[in-house]
This record gives structure tokens, C-alpha cells and sequence, in this order.
């Protein structure tokens, strides 16, 4: 895997240019990270419709797009994107229309600490390296099983083909005994 398949690429939405910086600066030394800010929900739906992010992060208020509206889109064009939201006052309905519409990951209160915002992003970035894993894994197990079909098949061939009994032709192909290689017929029937 190529370094630019390895990098993760973040958005952060706030209408508060200094918290924009502010994330920068925290997040900046973060290896295979790359950080991408706007003050504008309007640019970040465009850049959203650039191109893929894997960790989105927005504010609750911002003006002309709230942040819960602008992560319900994130998670529509980019469904295995992680989803942060950020409040300077967030109360229960706030916190569960962020669940329910923008499938947030976390919430982060403002002001949040350094710290907190690095390691809410860090666990973000693992879920989605779980997600790239899992992904890999169904891939090879795809190819597997088609390979084990294929196999299945040509021995199927070359026992009819050889018109001998099939589970003594099994047990001799998988040195086991008869009495396993009927029982493993038994389970593939």
C-alpha cells in the first residue's frame, strides 16, 4: 500500500476562523494526516463533493448550515466517513438529531482541549484503518471461496471422470479416512 493510500484525510467545518487554525496547530505532527479547514459549510460541501474524507469534523452553529445538516450530508456521500461534532452548548435533542441524522461518532464540547481533540481524531483514524482492515480481509476471503468453488468443482470432475467411489477417492485426496471424508460429503451435501 502506497503512502497517499495511507494518508487520512480530514475536514474541519467551523465558522470561527480561529478554531480553524487552531485544529491545524493541534493536529499538525499527526503522521499520515492530512488537514483540510473551512469556514464555510457551503465550501465544505464542495469540498466533500471533491473528493473523499475519512474523518469529518463540524460545528453545531454555524451560519447559513448547522453542523448536524452538513455531517447527515458528509455520511451521504461518504458513508464510511467518521463524523465529530462540536458545541459550544450542546443539550440532549442537539446531541441525539446528531446520532440519529448525522451518525456522529462523537461530541466534542467547546472549548475542547488539545489533547481531547487529538485523541477523539486518533480513535476516528482507527476505526476507519478497522474498516480498511475488514475491507482487505472480505476481499481475501472473496478470492478464497472462489478458488475452493473452483477446486470443488474440478474434483467433483475427476472423481466422475474416474468413475471411482467419491469418498474413497476423497479420503485418498485429503489423506483422512473414509469414515471423515464421508462425513465431510455428508456436511457439503
Amino acid at each position: 500500500m502506497s503512502n497517499q493510500d495511507q494518508t487520512i484525510h480530514l475536514l474541519y467545518v467551523d465558522d470561527e476562523a480561529p478554531l480553524c487554525r487552531a485544529v491545524e496547530r493541534t493536529l499538525r505532527h499527526e503522521a499520515d494526516l492530512a488537514v483540510m479547514t473551512t469556514t464555510s459549510p457551503g465550501e465544505a460541501l464542495r469540498l466533500l463533493n471533491g473528493r473523499p474524507f475519512h474523518v469529518v469534523i463540524a460545528d453545531l452553529k454555524m451560519n447559513g448550515m448547522n453542523g448536524v445538516e452538513l455531517l447527515s450530508y458528509a455520511r451521504h456521500v461518504a458513508p464510511d466517513s467518521r463524523r465529530i461534532l462540536v458545541s459550544g452548548c450542546p443539550d440532549l435533542s442537539s446531541a441525539i438529531d446528531a446520532i440519529n441524522r448525522g451518525g456522529i461518532d462523537r461530541l466534542l464540547v467547546k472549548p475542547w482541549e488539545p489533547d481531547e481533540l487529538r485523541s477523539s481524531v486518533k480513535a476516528a483514524i482507527e476505526r476507519v484503518h478497522e474498516a480498511r482492515a475488514s475491507e482487505r480481509c472480505n476481499a481475501i476471503l472473496r478470492r478464497q471461496i472462489g478458488l475452493l468453488s473452483r477446486t470443488s468443482h474440478e474434483l467433483d470432475r475427476m472423481v466422475r471422470a474416474s468413475g471411482g467411489d467419491a469418498v474413497t477417492e476423497l479420503a485418498q485426496a485429503l489423506e483422512v479416512s473414509e469414515a471423515e471424508a464421508a462425513e465431510l460429503l455428508g456436511r457439503l451435501s
